[in-house]
C-alpha cells in the first residue's frame, strides 16, 4: 500500500486549460517584432538620421491572431523589396515562435534610407 505524504494530499491533476490564462500585452508583442526586425542584416537604427525610433511596430490582436505593422530603416543601396520580404518573414517567424500567437500578416514599410558610415582608413 502506498502511503500519501502531506504534500500529496488534496493534490489533483488539473487540465492545463483550466489552470489559468497566459496574457501578452500588445506592447510585448510590439517589442518582440521590433527586436526581430532589427535582427535583419540591412535594417539599421535610424534615430540619428530621422529623429524617430526605427524599427518600430504596431500590433492589432483579434480572435487570437496578430496583425503586425513594422516600419524600418534600411542601408543604402539595397534592393528594398528584398529587405521588406526578409523583415516580413523574420518578424512573422520570430513573433510566432517566441509568443506562441499566430501571426496573420506582417506589413512592412521602409520608412528611411541610411547611407553606410564611411570606412575610416588608417595609414
Amino acid at each position: 500500500m502506498t502511503e500519501l505524504r502531506p504534500a500529496d494530499r488534496g493534490t489533483e491533476i488539473v487540465d492545463p486549460a483550466q489552470r489559468g490564462r497566459t496574457l501578452l500585452s500588445d506592447k510585448v508583442i510590439e517589442s518582440t517584432a521590433v527586436i526581430a526586425a532589427g535582427e535583419v542584416e540591412a535594417v539599421v537604427d535610424a534615430r540619428r538620421v530621422v529623429r524617430r525610433s526605427l524599427p518600430s511596430a504596431a500590433v492589432v490582436v483579434r480572435n487570437a491572431e496578430s496583425r503586425i505593422s513594422v516600419d524600418v530603416a534600411s542601408t543604402w543601396p539595397m534592393p528594398l523589396s528584398h529587405v521588406a520580404q526578409q523583415v516580413r518573414s523574420h518578424v512573422h517567424d520570430r513573433v510566432q515562435a517566441l509568443t506562441g500567437l499566430p501571426v496573420a500578416a506582417v506589413d512592412v514599410t521602409v520608412a528611411a534610407l541610411v547611407e553606410p558610415e564611411p570606412e575610416v582608413r588608417v595609414r
